[in-house]
Formats: C-alpha cells, sequence, structure tokens
C-alpha cells in the first residue's frame, strides 16, 4: 500500500477576520469559520458559511452561503449573539440526529447555542440559548455530548452544563477551577462521557470525574515552561499539544467504567520528517482521524500538517508513534484543524493569515 501523502489545500477563501476555529457541518459538504472582526474599536463575532463545490475541471472551491456579521446588521447595537464579541471556539458535538446544533464560546465568556439551519435566510441571528456570565472571561476550548456542554476559560474554570435544563442553564453542573491558571484545551474522554480532560497554561493535564463533582482523578505536567494547546480523545487515545513543537500521546484503559479512564502509557513525539528549518514551533492543533483512530493530523504554528500513526508493538508492551506524511500548507500559524466527519481524508483547517483552506488525504488510512 503507498504511504499516506497530504494535499494541502485545493479550495480556499480568503476572510475579512481573524479566523479561531473551522468547523463542517455534520454529514454535509458545508463548513463554517468562526472568529474575531474589528469594527473600529470594537471586537466583534464572525462567522461565515461555505459550501465545497467540485466543478467539472476536478478543482474545488469554496462558495460563500452566509455572511453572518452582514445578516445581523454588523454594528454593535444589534442584538444577535453573533454581534456581541469575537468567537473564539465552537462544536457540532451537541447536535442529534434530528438537528445539527452549534455551540460557540466568545471573548466575553458567553457561551451560546444556535441551530445551524436557521443560519440562512434573511432572518438576523438568533440563538435557542445564551449562557451568560458563564465564564469571567474568554472561552478558550469547548466540546460537547448531545446533553453537555464543557467548557474552559482563562478565568481557570473547566465546566460541564446541562442543557437539558431548557430554563436556560445557569448554573455548572461540575466544575474544575484552578483560577491562578488559564485553561487552553478541554474535551471529554470518550464514548461513556464520564469524565473530561483540561489542559492549562502551566502545561499540565488534569483528568476529572462528572460523578466526583469534577474532582482531579490525575494529573500529568508535560511541561513547565510550555501550555496545553489542544486535547482530543478517541476511543481509548488522547493527544495532547504544546507551546513547543512536542506533543504527548496517551493510552487509556477503558476496561472499568465504574472506575473511568486510567492512565496504561504514554509516548512523547515531535515532527520528524519537516527540514530542520521547519522545527520548533507551537503546534496548536491535533485531530485524530474519525475513521481510524490510529492516525492523527497536527496543525503547526510554522504552517506545516503533520500525520502520525500509532500503534502497539510486538507484544502489545510498547507504542509505535510513526510521522507518515508532512507538507507546508502554508507560512503562517494554523490555528484550526477539522476532519469531515462523512468523508474519509476530507479536510479544512483556517490560518492566521485569514485564510481558510480544504485539503485531503488521497491514500485510505488503512
Amino acid at each position: 500500500m503507498d504511504a499516506p501523502t497530504i494535499v494541502p489545500s485545493f479550495a480556499s477563501a480568503a476572510l475579512p477576520f481573524a479566523p479561531f476555529c473551522t468547523l463542517w457541518i455534520p454529514s454535509s459538504a458545508r463548513l463554517l469559520a468562526l472568529g474575531c472582526r474589528q469594527d473600529g474599536s470594537a471586537s466583534l463575532g464572525a462567522l461565515h458559511l461555505y459550501k465545497l463545490e467540485m466543478p467539472a475541471d476536478d478543482s474545488g472551491q469554496l462558495r460563500l452561503m452566509l455572511d453572518a456579521a452582514k445578516q445581523a446588521g454588523g454594528t454593535k447595537k444589534t442584538t444577535t449573539g453573533l454581534s456581541r464579541a469575537g468567537l473564539k471556539c465552537g462544536t457540532f458535538d451537541l447536535s442529534t440526529p434530528s438537528g445539527r446544533l452549534l455551540a460557540v464560546g466568545d471573548f466575553e465568556g458567553r457561551v451560546s447555542v444556535w441551530d445551524v439551519e436557521r443560519l440562512q435566510g434573511e432572518r438576523p441571528l438568533q440563538t435557542l440559548f445564551t449562557i451568560e456570565g458563564g465564564h469571567d472571561q474568554i472561552v478558550n476550548s469547548i466540546d460537547a455530548t448531545p446533553h453537555l456542554l464543557l467548557t474552559g476559560s482563562r478565568d481557570g474554570r473547566a465546566c460541564v452544563w446541562d442543557v437539558r435544563q431548557r430554563g436556560k442553564p445557569t448554573a455548572a453542573v461540575a466544575e474544575l477551577a484552578f483560577p491562578e491558571s488559564d485553561c487552553w484545551a478541554v474535551t471529554f474522554s470518550g464514548a461513556s462521557q464520564e469524565g473530561f480532560f483540561a489542559g492549562y497554561d502551566d502545561g499540565r493535564v488534569y483528568m476529572a470525574e462528572l460523578r466526583m463533582n469534577a474532582q482531579p482523578r490525575w494529573q500529568h505536567h508535560l511541561a513547565r515552561s510550555s501550555g496545553i494547546c489542544s486535547l482530543d480523545c478517541h476511543d481509548g487515545k488522547l493527544v495532547a499539544t504544546t507551546v513547543d513543537d512536542h506533543f504527548t500521546l496517551f493510552d487509556l484503559d477503558l476496561t472499568a467504567p465504574a472506575r473511568g479512564p486510567e492512565l496504561k502509557r504514554e509516548v512523547k513525539g515531535r515532527p520528524t520528517l519537516r527540514p530542520p528549518e521547519a522545527m520548533d514551533a507551537t503546534t496548536w492543533d491535533a485531530r485524530f482521524s474519525p475513521h481510524n483512530r490510529d492516525y492523527f493530523m497536527t496543525a503547526g504554528g510554522n504552517g506545516y500538517l503533520d500525520l502520525y500513526k500509532t500503534g502497539s508493538a510486538a507484544g502489545g508492551h510498547a507504542w509505535n508513534l510513526q510521522s507518515v506524511a508532512t507538507v507546508a500548507a502554508g507560512t503562517q500559524p494554523i490555528l484550526s484543524f477539522a476532519w469531515n466527519q462523512a468523508k474519509e481524508g476530507l479536510f479544512a483547517f483556517a490560518s492566521l493569515d485569514s485564510s481558510l483552506h480544504v485539503g485531503f488525504v488521497p491514500t485510505p488510512l488503512r
């Protein structure tokens, strides 16, 4: 079988704002770019909706379907959730088979939930509900299940919210708090969703359980001078990236749900296929392939994408970690990366140069 390769961009769009998050709408060829736009001295929310189209010449293009800032009026005087503050993070994991719900966190600590099907048309953007004052400062990271939201903020708190409280949830059902630190990344722990992970600017990763009122079950101090930029957990594997060009991969034991995830082993990695001048850059994001958990992609501060494969060595007592492909996708930091859940190998990423790209891995990840 041929080694995997990365086609970094066969469709792209220039954005009139700084993008901090890109997301595929579930089961579709549509994607969102979320971020922050300037209106004089004010920093306001920005959201673009695109559709990936494939003309006859096989070169893709991104067609803009919605500029929510224009729809909302583009001024601070509008009362929509979009225009009140820049958008930092988002997730569709709150969605159910019958609906596509987008949860976002903004620069003022607010959490909002929208029905993505209502993002089209001429009506002003309206929220299904908003958690006002959920955090005192910017919401850096967000994750979800069909019933729970998980947020991490600069105020040092990682909070779990139960969205089944239809009277607009105003109090977290569980909270992990370190007020002197900045929570940069959060993720739920897996299929059981009985716990979650939170990564902080001091290089610590905590695992907490909901039934223990989010008290830490264990922690790892990955780097004393390197904060945790992203966390992703999939089928018993957790990857944590840091401000330097390293990442740590954790193997979790999920065989005893009553105890929650237990750490079996870990391995540290860094890019090996890049040229020497492309090393020592922040690894901003890492995401497991939804089609094969043995593969994950990292997005670097120097514009590189790196694809890795993991697997058990002989006897199953150690891990093999292999860098299988790398590509210079640009020269600016890649802030957000997302796989398409429906089409294997298809992905999107947003860069600091205010650009949105769609690429793919043409070789099946086997």
